[in-house]
Protein backbone atom coordinates (compact mmCIF):
# COMPACT_ATOMS: atom_id res chain seq x y z
CA UNK A 1 0.00 0.00 0.00
CA UNK A 2 3.22 2.40 0.40
CA UNK A 3 2.25 5.62 2.19
CA UNK A 4 -1.29 6.08 0.81
CA UNK A 5 -3.39 7.17 3.82
CA UNK A 6 -6.13 5.18 4.07
CA UNK A 7 -9.59 5.39 2.98
CA UNK A 8 -11.12 5.80 6.04
CA UNK A 9 -9.29 9.16 6.61
CA UNK A 10 -10.06 10.63 3.15
CA UNK A 11 -13.14 12.54 4.02
CA UNK A 12 -11.24 14.29 7.10
CA UNK A 13 -8.30 15.37 4.84
CA UNK A 14 -10.88 16.36 2.34
CA UNK A 15 -12.75 18.47 4.15
CA UNK A 16 -9.72 19.99 6.27
CA UNK A 17 -8.03 20.66 2.54
CA UNK A 18 -11.00 22.88 1.35
CA UNK A 19 -12.45 23.66 4.71
CA UNK A 20 -8.55 25.36 4.55
CA UNK A 21 -8.45 27.03 1.58
CA UNK A 22 -12.23 27.99 2.39
CA UNK A 23 -11.15 29.86 5.25
CA UNK A 24 -8.17 31.41 3.69
CA UNK A 25 -10.31 33.14 1.35
CA UNK A 26 -13.15 34.26 4.23
CA UNK A 27 -11.13 35.71 6.90
CA UNK A 28 -9.39 38.66 4.66
CA UNK A 29 -12.71 39.80 3.20
CA UNK A 30 -14.57 39.56 6.58
CA UNK A 31 -11.42 41.47 8.46
CA UNK A 32 -11.89 44.49 5.39
CA UNK A 33 -15.34 44.59 5.28
CA UNK A 34 -16.50 44.12 8.80
CA UNK A 35 -13.65 44.24 11.14
CA UNK A 36 -16.13 44.66 14.07
CA UNK A 37 -17.08 41.28 13.69
CA UNK A 38 -13.87 39.73 12.29
CA UNK A 39 -13.07 37.87 15.35
CA UNK A 40 -16.64 36.50 16.17
CA UNK A 41 -16.25 35.00 12.82
CA UNK A 42 -12.74 33.65 13.11
CA UNK A 43 -14.47 32.06 16.13
CA UNK A 44 -17.16 30.54 14.64
CA UNK A 45 -14.97 29.13 11.35
CA UNK A 46 -12.73 27.54 13.79
CA UNK A 47 -15.66 26.07 16.31
CA UNK A 48 -17.74 25.16 12.89
CA UNK A 49 -14.32 22.81 11.55
CA UNK A 50 -14.11 21.77 14.95
CA UNK A 51 -17.73 20.14 14.95
CA UNK A 52 -16.76 19.12 11.68
CA UNK A 53 -13.85 17.24 12.21
CA UNK A 54 -15.45 15.79 15.46
CA UNK A 55 -18.32 14.35 13.55
CA UNK A 56 -16.52 12.75 11.17
CA UNK A 57 -14.12 11.18 13.82
CA UNK A 58 -17.59 9.84 15.43
CA UNK A 59 -18.79 8.58 12.23
CA UNK A 60 -15.69 6.53 11.37
CA UNK A 61 -16.25 5.63 15.22
CA UNK A 62 -19.82 4.03 14.98
CA UNK A 63 -19.32 3.50 11.36
CA UNK A 64 -22.00 5.58 10.04
CA UNK A 65 -22.08 8.15 7.52
CA UNK A 66 -19.41 7.91 5.04
CA UNK A 67 -18.00 4.80 7.06
CA UNK A 68 -21.29 3.21 6.94
CA UNK A 69 -20.25 -0.76 6.51
CA UNK A 70 -22.02 -1.68 2.94
CA UNK A 71 -23.22 -5.62 2.98
CA UNK A 72 -21.44 -7.59 -0.11
CA UNK A 73 -23.29 -10.20 0.48
CA UNK A 74 -25.80 -9.73 -2.05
Amino acid sequence: MGNRPHLLFQPLNIFHNVFGMAKEKIEPIIKDKYPEISDEVKILLDRFASLMIDRTLQDKKNKTGPFKQVDKSE
